[in-house]
């Protein structure tokens, strides 16, 4: 951070620490929407909801900053604000150490970011003898050797504590009984979605990023022409006996390591080789792979409605009610189709996915008119009208959301603009 910022963030902690009052007598917790600190020094101390802005506000200066602004979680910035009042209070108050000990906490969090690779098991594919790239992040299969090879980096580690025998045995035994049974991770598709920040951080986030890439892969593995769904896949493969997963996260120096669970969900397999993907590079799966690897400060308007539509497809797919289902792919329709001013939203959004999707005067009135009678059901169902559509009208939305989606595929280089979509309407209805 510069000076200037160090200097603002100093004035906010003097207004903290003005601020600070001992926990009322026999009070056991504070006030609804006050901050507490325990580990100050004498009685444990606490800001009021009066007071407790300030320390938001010193939380959000922070957070204007790298490392705090992307790669710090909130909980160890807390941590390190909370370490800097103790040694502030308990010692000389003037601002020349004041700014030593920011710099102290700005030093502890860039020790603490590291670039990070975080496994997670994909349940319901298979990929024989090849690796997928989506940006930093890969695809690929665990097979014995690689599992093994991670288990004796995990053990290594562990070796390598400064700590006693008996303290690294114990952990030993935890990391390998974490690692067993091996069909966990191993002989399965996996994910090693690699970011940087501190442990938290990243837990956060690769769960999100895996979950955009099972995203991508469920709407590139559809076939359309099925009226029944042949794929379910997701995060993790569940088990009647344990049912969170494992998800081991290793700094990419293979110095530290953090041992994770999380829930997980059935699904069945989709098996992957070349002939697969190339079929899937043809629906569509290369172009939604660049579309995730933009930086939002690259992507636009149409790539994001675009990974948001496919997420929403994802959602109906693995739904396990039909109503569910049905509403998700609707919602699709309106995520591209929407319009600014939102009048008029169903007949807007079924002129804009007959005019996109056909051509001939007769099919797109057919489709105009089907669309506005789907977008009539979703609003009976959001709104509590009926409690689910039959199959077909299932069947109908998925196919036509689907076929939505491949064509903003299609066509999203030369839709850039915001409002791209409704210019392009435009110029298919007055020629």
């Amino acid at each position: 951070m510069k000076a200037d910022a160090k200097s603002r963030i100093a004035e906010q902690i003097e207004v903290v620490v003005s601020k600070l009052k001992d926990l009322p007598q026999g009070a056991t917790t504070p006030e609804p929407d006050a901050e507490h600190f325990l580990n100050l020094p004498g009685k444990v101390k606490c800001l009021d909801s009066s007071s407790a802005g300030s320390y938001h506000e010193l939380l959000q200066s922070f957070r204007k900053h790298e490392p705090f602004k992307t790669k710090v979680s909130r909980r160890l910035l807390a941590h390190l604000i909370e370490n800097l009042l103790a040694e502030y209070l308990s010692d000389e108050r003037d601002r020349e150490r004041l700014i030593a000990l920011i710099n102290k906490v700005e030093s502890t969090a860039i020790a603490k970011v590291k670039m990070r690779d975080c496994y997670i098991a994909i349940a319901g594919v298979t990929l024989n003898n090849l690796e997928i790239a989506f940006g930093d992040h890969k695809m690929f299969q665990m097979d014995q050797p690689r599992y093994d090879q991670l288990v004796n980096d995990a053990l290594d580690i562990v070796e390598r504590r400064p700590s006693n025998d008996t303290h690294k045995e114990a952990y030993k035994k935890i990391v390998r009984e974490y690692f067993e049974p091996p069909n966990e991770l191993c002989n399965r598709a996996c994910i090693v979605v690699r970011l940087e920040g501190d442990e938290e951080v990243v837990r956060e986030e690769a769960l999100s990023e895996a979950a955009s890439i099972v995203h991508i892969l469920a709407f590139a593995a559809h076939d359309p022409l099925q009226t029944s769904r042949t794929h379910r896949i997701g995060l993790f493969a569940t088990s009647a006996a344990d049912p969170r997963r494992r998800v081991p996260i290793f700094d990419t120096d293979r110095q530290t390591l953090s041992l994770t669970r999380f829930r997980a969900f059935d699904a069945r397999s989709l098996k992957i080789d070349e002939t697969i993907l190339f079929d899937l590079k043809g629906r569509g799966l290369q172009e939604l792979i660049d579309t995730f690897c933009l930086k939002d400060g690259n992507a636009k308007d149409i790539d994001k409605k675009l990974l948001r539509a496919v997420e929403y497809f994802y959602n109906g797919y693995s739904a396990i009610d039909p109503a569910s289902e049905f509403v998700q792919y609707i919602m699709i329709l309106e995520c591209v189709l929407s319009p600014d001013d939102r009048e008029q939203l169903s007949k807007s959004i079924a002129e804009g996915v007959a005019l996109l999707l056909e051509s001939d005067r007769e099919r797109r009135r057919a489709l105009y008119d089907l669309v506005r009678r789907l977008y009539k059901k979703r609003n009976a169902i959001v709104h509590g009208g009926i409690s689910r559509p039959n199959s077909i009208d299932v069947i109908y939305a998925r196919r036509i959301a689907w076929d939505l989606v491949r064509h903003v595929v299609k066509n999203k280089n030369s839709w850039k603009k915001k409002n791209a979509i409704m210019e392009h309407l435009d110029q298919i209805r007055f020629g």
